[in-house]
C-alpha cells in the first residue's frame, strides 16, 4: 500500500485480513492518530510481523499504540517522518527533491519525531526497530524498560541530530552493554537507499522478516566491517558518520562524535575517519532551573510562614517566617549558594536554615526566621557545576508591625524598594536639589546686591557748598555773630569760636 496518498485508515479496516502477516504503508499521509490511522486498526493484525510506516508525516508515536500487535510483530519501521512536510507534502510523488530536503530539514533538527514515554510498550518479540532519520535529538528514560524486553538484534538511530547530554546516558549504556548483540550501525541496503534519494526497498530484504536478511551485513563488531566502514568514509566523502551510526550534534563541545563506543572505537587504533567516541562522564547536563509544584504543606502549616519557589516578589510580614526555594535539574550534582545583596550567606547568620535535597531534581531552601525590615532587598540562589550556572532572584518586601513608628515604616519602606529604581529616584533628587540650591544661590545674590546699594546711598558724604569769599562771607560772619549772641544766657555775649 506504498505511495497511494493515504490519509485516513479507519478502526475495521483490517478486520477481514487477520493473517496479513506483512504491512508496507510507506510514502502516504498518515498520522498516528484517531483522525488519521486509528489506533484500534492494528488491534485486528492477530499475525502481523513486519510494520513499515516510513515516509509518513508521523509527528508523534502515541503511548501504547502498538501494544495489541506486541506478541507477533518483530519488525517495525518508522523512518524519514515527514513531520516538516505536512499532509500536504509534494514530495510523495516520483520527483524525490522534496523529500531529500525534507530529510535534511529533520537532521537539522528544525523538526522531529516525539516518542512518548510508553509508546514502545509490548514489543516483546521485535527484533529490528528502525527510528532513522526523524529528527530525533532525544529519547525519555522510560523507554528503556521496553527496549530491554524485547529481543532486539538491531537497532537504527542514524540520522538524527542527537543532543547528547545526561539524558541519553542510558541509552549509551544500553547499547556498549551489549556487544554483539544489538547492532547500531546502519546497513548497506539502508545506506544505498538513502544515496539514491529514497527510491527503492529501504529494507533490502526480499521478503524475510529480518529486514536484511539477504544483504546480511550490519557494521558490527568485527574488524573487518570497521574496516570497511573507514576506506568507505575515505573514498566517500560525501558520506557523513550520521548516516552510518548515530552522532551527536549538540552541544559544540561534543558535535561530529558517535554516541556509542563500539568495540572498534575502544580498540588502541581506532580505524581514520572515525571520530573518538564519547565517554560517559562527558555526557552531563548544565544546571536548570524549574518550577515544580509546592511542596505539601508550605504556607499550610503555618499562617506566618511562605514559601515561594523559582524567584519573583515575595512580601512578608515582620515578624514573620519566609522561604525561599531553588528547583533545578543538574547532572553531575549542583551546589546551591545563596547571596544577599551579594553578599555570601554564611551559615553561622542568626535566623537563617538552609537546605538542600540530592539528586539529579533537587531542592535549595533557605529560610528566613522572624523577618525583620533589614531583610528586605534581592535574595539570590545560584546554582552551579562544572558545565555552567543559572540563578533565581528573590525580591523581598517586608511590612512593619501594625503598632510600628512612621520613621520604621518610611525605613521598611526605602528598603524595599529596587535598587535600580532607588538610583533612579535618589539621582533625580539630586538633580533637583542642585537646581534648587542654583535658583536659592542666585536669589540670595540678587537681593545682597540691592541691600548693598541701598546701604551705600544711606551712608554716603553729604554735598558740602562751596566756601564764600568777600562780602558774602563777612555778611555771613556778622549774622552767626548775631545769632550766637542771643543763644548766650545772663546777656553775656560770646564771640563764635572763643573759649573761656
Amino acid at each position: 500500500m506504498d505511495w497511494n496518498q493515504l490519509s485516513v485508515i479507519h478502526r475495521d479496516a483490517f478486520s477481514r485480513t487477520p493473517r496479513l502477516s506483512r504491512l508496507s504503508l510507506r510514502s502516504n499521509f498518515l498520522r498516528l492518530s484517531e483522525a488519521s490511522f486509528h489506533p484500534e486498526a492494528v488491534a485486528h493484525l492477530t499475525g502481523l510481523i513486519h510494520l513499515d510506516l516510513s515516509h509518513n508525516p508521523i509527528d508523534v508515536l502515541p503511548n501504547h499504540f502498538f501494544q495489541p500487535i506486541g506478541s507477533t510483530l518483530r519488525v517495525l519501521i518508522v523512518a524519514y517522518s515527514l513531520a516538516a512536510i505536512g499532509q500536504h507534502s509534494a514530495a510523495l510523488d516520483e520527483d524525490t527533491t522534496t523529500t531529500a530536503a525534507a530529510a535534511a530539514m529533520l537532521v537539522d533538527g528544525k523538526f522531529g519525531l516525539t516518542v512518548e514515554p510508553y509508546s514502545l510498550v509490548g514489543l516483546h518479540q521485535l527484533e529490528r526497530l528502525d527510528l532513522s532519520h526523524n529528527g530525533l535529538v532525544g529519547l525519555p528514560e522510560e523507554v528503556e524498560a521496553s527496549l530491554s524486553a524485547m529481543r532486539l538484534g538491531n537497532l537504527s538511530l542514524h540520522g538524527n541530530p542527537w543532543h547528547c547530554d545526561c539524558r541519553l546516558r542510558w541509552l549509551q549504556r544500553w547499547v556498549t552493554e551489549r556487544p554483539g548483540r544489538v547492532g547500531y550501525r546502519a546497513s548497506l541496503a539502508q545506506l544505498l537507499f538513502h544515496l539514491a534519494g529514497g527510491v527503492g526497498n529501504g529494507d533490502g530484504d526480499g521478503g524475510g522478516v529480518g529486514g536484511d536478511s539477504e544483504v546480511g551485513v550490519f557494521w558490527g563488531s568485527g574488524d573487518s566491517e570497521a574496516s570497511f566502514l573507514a576506506g568507505g568514509l575515505r573514498a566517500n566523502r560525501s558520506l557523513p558518520l550520521e548516516l552510518v551510526e548515530p552522532v551527536c550534534s549538540s552541544p559544540g563541545r561534543l558535535a561530529g562524535r558517535p554516541l556509542f563506543s563500539g568495540p572498534a572505537a575502544r580498540s588502541d587504533a581506532a580505524p581514520p575517519g572515525l571520530a573518538s567516541p564519547i565517554q560517559p562522564t562527558e555526557l552531563a547536563c548544565p544546571p536548570e532551573l524549574r518550577l515544580p509544584p509546592s511542596p505539601a504543606g508550605s504556607g499550610s502549616t503555618s499562617t506566618s510562614t511562605s514559601t515561594t519557589i523559582g524567584g519573583g516578589l515575595i512580601r512578608a510580614r515582620q515578624g514573620h517566617n519566609v522561604s525561599f526555594t531553588c528547583a533545578f535539574f543538574a547532572d553531575p550534582q549542583a551546589d546551591v549558594v545563596w547571596f544577599k545583596e551579594r553578599v555570601r550567606v554564611q551559615a553561622h547568620w542568626p535566623r537563617m536554615q538552609a537546605s538542600q535535597s540530592q539528586g539529579r531534581s533537587a531542592l535549595g531552601t533557605l529560610t528566613l526566621l522572624r523577618v525583620e525590615p533589614a531583610d528586605a532587598g534581592n535574595w539570590v540562589c545560584l546554582v552551579a557545576n562544572s558545565l555552567g550556572s543559572v540563578n533565581a532572584t528573590f525580591r523581598l518586601v517586608v511590612s512593619p508591625r501594625p503598632d510600628a513608628s512612621l520613621l520604621d515604616r518610611l525605613m521598611a519602606w526605602a528598603r524595599g524598594l529596587n535598587t535600580s529604581v532607588a538610583l533612579k529616584y535618589t539621582g533625580m533628587m539630586a538633580a533637583g536639589l542642585i537646581v534648587l540650591l542654583v535658583l536659592l544661590g542666585c536669589l540670595v545674590y540678587g537681593l545682597s546686591g540691592r541691600r548693598s546699594a541701598a546701604a551705600s546711598s544711606l551712608f554716603a558724604r553729604p554735598h558740602l557748598p562751596p566756601p564764600l569769599t568777600g562780602r558774602n562771607a563777612n555778611a555771613d560772619a556778622n549774622v552767626d555773630g548775631e545769632e550766637a549772641k542771643k543763644r548766650l544766657p545772663n546777656g553775656h555775649t560770646l564771640l563764635k569760636g572763643t573759649a573761656k
